[in-house]
């Protein structure tokens, strides 16, 4: 019941302020509104904050940038060649282990091992038979 009350009173009393409103008070409105039953009638000024980011702000108000300090050369390659070396040694890792991994698994595969002995055989009997004929 508490939980009730306190959405109904946030969805009543807390709600942000609107971005334009609505009116039918034809003395708000310019003489070619006049016809019609609603018009737009705009929002009350900016703050002093919104008034620096919008389109509409006096270049005369210059809003200054952060101080923010850059690292230097020094710290910048130092940070740059550590993060490329890590990355090297990774690839090389992921490299030789795959090496291994097809060197053990695929090419000492007797199965495979077999296949291989067979088109050497052939393609050595090719070999003669093309030597024999010339």
């Amino acid at each position: 019941m508490l939980a009730g009350r306190s959405i109904r009173f946030f969805a009543s009393h807390c709600r942000p302020a609107p971005l334009f409103t609505w009116s039918l008070k034809t003395q708000d409105a310019p003489l070619a509104l006049k016809t019609t039953t609603t018009w737009y009638v705009p929002r009350p000024p900016m703050t002093a904050m919104t008034a620096a980011y919008s389109k509409d702000a006096k270049n005369d108000s210059r809003i200054q940038p952060p101080d923010i300090k850059l690292p230097n050369r020094d710290q910048v390659e130092k940070y740059f060649f550590t993060a490329l070396v890590y990355v090297w040694d990774f690839c090389y890792y992921v490299f030789c282990l795959t090496l291994k991994l097809v060197d053990t698994y695929i090419l000492k595969n007797p199965t495979l091992q077999q296949y291989w002995k067979k088109l050497t055989d052939r393609l050595e009997q090719q070999r003669q038979a093309i030597k024999s004929k010339k």
